[in-house]
């Protein structure tokens, strides 16, 4: 397989690290309290919290999936979706990481996001670079540049199925199985 292109991943990671900070930074004046935003986020949630572990799971697989399939894939809409996926993610999770660490403390905070993000989070930025470097050799091309937009479209798919996906489920597996665990331990 050739290898991955650096300048989209590493225009992904600080695309995603910027917005959550912004993120972040945003929830601390969005609502002094907090507990509106939190309580619509539960409502909104709340289904989710009578279903069974292999029922969160696969909604979750399922979901991160598609986005990031779709990701690589409108990558060609001149990088559009990818940056509004990326930006998207960062700010909901600059938001919980605020309100989590101001309602709950920094442990259960890490507890919640690390175990299923250190997987997730490298998937997700790995699409959405994918999905940049689609968008630029789309770019390319609508310019009437030298583009290789077939290649970078194989090469996200092909990355996708083999490294995304997996890593991806695996994510969804820990985030119902082993998460709520160690929240639950901590908490």
């Amino acid at each position: 397989m050739p290898s991955l292109p650096r300048g989209g991943i590493a225009f992904a990671a600080l695309l995603f690290a910027s917005s959550i900070i912004a993120g972040y930074w945003f929830a601390s004046y969005l609502e002094p309290g907090g507990n509106g935003v939190l309580r619509e986020l539960k409502s909104v949630f709340k289904p989710f919290f009578s279903l069974s572990p292999l029922e969160l799971m696969l909604l979750i697989l399922v979901n991160n999936a598609v986005k990031a399939l779709l990701v690589v894939l409108l990558g060609f809409a001149l990088c559009l979706f990818p940056l509004l996926f990326t930006i998207g993610n960062g700010l909901i999770l600059g938001f919980v990481a605020y309100h989590t660490l101001r309602f709950k403390g920094l442990i259960l905070t890490v507890a919640s996001l690390a175990p299923h993000g250190v997987l997730e989070i490298p998937a997700i930025i790995l699409a959405s670079g994918l999905g940049f470097e689609v968008g630029f050799e789309a770019w390319r091309k609508l310019f009437k540049r030298k583009s290789q937009l077939k290649s970078k479209l194989k090469l996200g798919l092909k990355t996708y199925a083999t490294i995304i996906l997996p890593v991806l489920a695996l994510a969804a597996a820990v985030e119902a199985f082993i998460t709520p665990i160690i929240a639950f331990l901590l908490s």
